[in-house]
């Protein structure tokens, strides 16, 4: 049988600490590290994503960060297809690749072998969707997609409009649910150790609110400003966690305050929702990661 490629997974919800531990672990092996992040693979979306910082992709080579305009789709399909031969690549080149996000998407597609078909877009029938959830709700697109294809919508939220509208989209484009188009590998695609780092709730909202001021001390508001002059105020990404609460500020509908609090609510729920996601895969070794002694700890697991 053919030697799997092995492979590093540092999973958990926004803001427990995962790129802090992936640039520790990363100097530690020599080895570059593969962003999960489906927001830093756009470009200009730096401060609301925690993009790793200048310094810090200096000291380690990230990849899959600043990958493409925010004004383009980019898809899970996309992703698994750049990533798999990079991590090939980076085998190769005798470094034991080492991925990090809390996308958990884009890790199960690629651990588990999903063969995600590309399917034609169409921008009109998209627009039209759009408009529809705009003047009725998300709700009826929602309940439209799921008696299409149950499957795909068990895990898809209803204000995720993005996702509904593309499960729509592909029954549009193929006639076929989006559900039936993956494929999946009898068995997973890598030698894996694959990390879930976890945390008391109260702890997390603390670390989460603690992150979200950086954000905005850090100039969060002016890179919404930067980011609606370039792009425009319609960004799809402006309608995404840390940029709206923002967005709405800058027009007026929010004190910087409100905005500020109402992004440490949404981020919590965030959490939650991520939590859920990966708790419900068996693939992940569960870590309490608290303090610096736990990344030591972790750390030290993962050499052995």
């Amino acid at each position: 049988m053919e030697k799997k490629i092995p492979l590093i997974v540092i999973a958990g919800p926004t803001g427990i600490g995962k790129s802090m531990l992936a640039m520790e672990l990363a100097q530690k092996l020599g080895t570059d590290i593969i962003s999960a992040d489906s927001r830093q693979i756009y470009r200009d979306l730096d401060i609301g994503t925690a993009k790793p910082s200048a310094e810090e992709q200096k000291l380690v080579k990230h990849h899959m960060i600043d990958w493409c305009a925010p004004t383009t789709t980019f898809t899970v399909a996309e992703y698994t297809s750049l990533v798999k031969p990079l991590i090939e690549s980076i085998y190769q080149s005798g470094k034991i690749p080492l991925m990090a996000g809390g996308t958990g998407l884009y890790i199960k597609s690629l651990i588990e072998g999903f063969t995600i078909p590309e399917v034609e877009a169409l921008p009109e029938f998209r627009q039209k969707l759009t408009e529809e959830a705009q003047h009725s709700g998300n709700q009826v697109l929602y309940e439209r997609a799921k008696s299409i294809d149950p499957e795909a919508m068990l895990k898809i939220h209803e204000n995720d409009l993005f996702r509904i509208i593309r499960v729509l989209e592909v029954y549009e484009s193929s006639g076929k649910p989006f559900s039936s188009l993956k494929k999946r590998s009898a068995e997973l695609q890598y030698d894996l150790t694959y990390i879930g780092l976890d945390l008391e709730r109260e702890k997390l909202y603390h670390r989460i609110g603690l992150r979200v001021d950086k954000m905005i001390d850090g100039g969060l508001p002016d890179e919404v400003k930067m980011i609606i002059e370039k792009y425009g105020n319609d960004l799809k990404l402006l309608k995404t966690i840390n940029y709206r609460e923002i967005r709405d500020f800058i027009k007026g509908d929010t004190s910087l305050e409100e905005a500020t609090e109402l992004m440490k609510k949404d981020t919590r729920n965030f959490a939650k929702r991520q939590l859920t996601w990966f708790r419900n895969d068996p693939n992940i070794k569960w870590e309490k990661f608290e303090s610096i002694d736990d990344v030591k700890r972790i750390i030290a697991k993962i050499l052995k």
